[in-house]
């Protein structure tokens, strides 16, 4: 399926810039966009494509499902330009175009809507990359210097996605449509040793009686609690302090769990360390009774040189209804019980865990497995290995099923060094593909996968290096789906894939202290799947969601 497009208008030129694959299942699927045009007049039509390998493609272009034509490709190593031989009448508006393959695995570039007779592009042809292409931001919420964590939810239950932005000194929510519902100044990273990993708020129903409410850690008179808001009003409905902590300790991580087996989540993780790693201490509260009380805690032995994680993960590993603790080194039960715990240098050299994922990975096993991105392995429900690569520098480690055609989940792992490599495995351990990052624009230490096309697959997009981190977007095979054009500054910037808009895909949300800015793909989307929000796997990642 095609991607999401750029536009740029040129006095005689509309160049719709693709760069994308198509993937034609049985020859059926178009790739559809809309364009706008400003001056009724004749246009001629130029398309930039290649064939695959070995293959002669004929593409059908269709105007508003009435004027037709089509082209053939043959060459299986270089883009070609090739031009519809007579012009067709556009009336200023709105106009549908549609292409269609007879072969899988037919590159299109771009094309191109001229009323200059004469013109013939070369090369790439005219850029249509400019700060004023973009034309898929679906909107634009300014924070106005407030903003700094963002968790995104149904925060006033109206059914619909909302956003919840904990800065430095404001806790703030915004509704769907980008109106400010509530801001409170009781940020807790307004207090030193709230770490940039703990002070995101969650929307949750943590009482369970249908409605949202905002949970975190949250700054009242100068002390830290950890509170629930009411999700309409942001008035603070219970709260239990919280000690302070100093030297090089810090709170750095909170997640939502479930470890008692109820019907919804209704427990939250607090992890507290020294320089983020160890020692540590860990405590589980429930909420009862309209108050937070500890469930249970987790020391760390004294002298402890096993390092834990930034970020530990909330998940059932064994499908036994309760939440279990992804840690690091270790796996705790629902009761705080040690699941298991790996010996020191267990998973690389330099004894660091950045990145933990869980999820069905392979179906065929037992309950759920884990991968780790330090190391590059994957251990099951019981802690043993499945399989590894033994590389280093593992820096973030993302699961999805990019790959219908294979079993069970895919692993994108990004690499710190040496060049900020990613790789994607299959289920198995079978590496699909190595992304060198050395001299690349799109070189990143950190990766998501994304449904930005809209069929059974999934992409991803990656965070760049440098003053322009416009983010970029790969299909399946690593092949280059779109390329944002950075509208804004993007050095200070975090990004995040979710459905906001209803559709199925997932948008691409950016966000700083300033703004959030959130880009759809505006291509037609023909197929229709159930909102990823109905899965409590998805929700859990969201209302959970930490980089790394």
């Amino acid at each position: 399926m095609c991607m999401s497009r750029k536009v740029r208008f040129f006095n005689r030129l509309i160049i719709i810039q693709l760069l994308c694959y198509i993937s034609i299942s049985f020859a059926l699927d178009k790739a559809n966009y809309v364009v706008k045009i400003d001056n009724a007049n004749s246009y001629y039509f130029w398309l930039r494509a290649k064939a695959p390998s070995g293959e002669e493609s004929l593409i059908n272009i269709a105007v508003d499902e009435g004027y037709s034509a089509s082209l053939t490709f043959t060459d299986n190593q270089n883009f070609e330009w090739k031009k519809v031989s007579s012009a067709f009448y556009l009336a200023s508006g709105s106009h549908n175009i549609s292409l269609q393959t007879n072969v899988l695995g037919t590159y299109i570039d771009k094309f191109i809507f001229t009323a200059d007779a004469g013109y013939t592009p070369t090369g790439e042809g005219e850029s249509s990359i400019s700060p004023a292409s973009i034309s898929n931001v679906w909107k634009e919420i300014d924070l106005g210097g407030k903003g700094g964590i963002l968790i995104m939810g149904d925060v006033n239950d109206d059914g619909k996605i909302d956003f919840v932005e904990s800065g430095l000194n404001y806790i703030s929510a915004y509704d769907n449509n980008g109106s400010l519902l509530w801001e409170k100044e009781i940020s807790g990273k307004k207090l030193d040793y709230v770490g940039d990993g703990a002070w995101g708020c969650r929307p949750i129903d943590i009482d369970g009686d249908n409605n949202t409410e905002v949970v975190g850690l949250v700054c009242i008179n100068d002390s830290l609690f950890l509170a629930a808001l009411d999700g309409v009003t942001g008035d603070v409905e219970s709260k239990r302090f919280l000690k302070a902590v100093s030297g090089d300790w810090y709170y750095d991580a909170t997640a939502i769990g479930n470890f008692r087996g109820i019907n919804s989540p209704q427990d939250f993780m607090i992890k507290v360390a020294e320089n983020g790693y160890v020692p540590f201490e860990m405590t589980v509260y429930k909420f009862e009774n309209g108050q937070f009380e500890v469930l249970w805690e987790f020391f760390s032995q004294q002298g402890e040189k096993r390092a834990g994680c930034h970020r530990p993960r909330v998940c059932d590993i064994d499908e036994d209804g309760y939440d279990e603790i992804i840690f690091g080194h270790w796996a705790l039960e629902e009761n705080g019980d040690v699941r298991w715990d790996k010996p020191y240098g267990f998973f690389d050299e330099n004894n660091h865990i950045d990145s933990q994922r869980a999820g069905d990975i392979l179906p065929s096993n037992p309950g759920i497995e884990v991968a780790y991105a330090s190391g590059s392995l994957v251990l099951d429900a019981d802690g043993n290995v499945v399989w590894r690569k033994d590389i280093d520098e593992g820096q973030s480690v993302a699961l999805a099923e990019m790959r219908p055609d294979l079993p069970g989940l895919e692993i994108l792992i990004a690499y710190q060094e040496p060049y900020n490599d990613e790789r994607l495995f299959s289920s198995d351990g079978t590496q699909l593909w190595h992304f060198d990052g050395k001299n690349h624009y799109a070189a990143s230490y950190e990766t998501y996968p994304i449904q930005w096309i809209g069929d059974e697959g999934r992409e991803s997009v990656r965070q760049p290096w440098g003053r322009d981190r416009s983010p970029t977007i790969y299909d399946e095979y690593n092949n280059l789906v779109v390329r944002l054009t950075p509208e804004y500054d993007y050095w200070e910037i975090g990004y995040r894939p979710c459905d906001v808009t209803g559709d199925y895909r997932e948008e691409l949300i950016c966000f700083s202290e300033d703004y959030i800015i959130i880009y759809e793909n505006i291509a037609v989307n023909s197929r229709s799947f159930p909102s990823p929000w109905n899965d409590p796997v998805y929700r859990r990642n969201q209302y959970n969601w930490v980089y790394y």
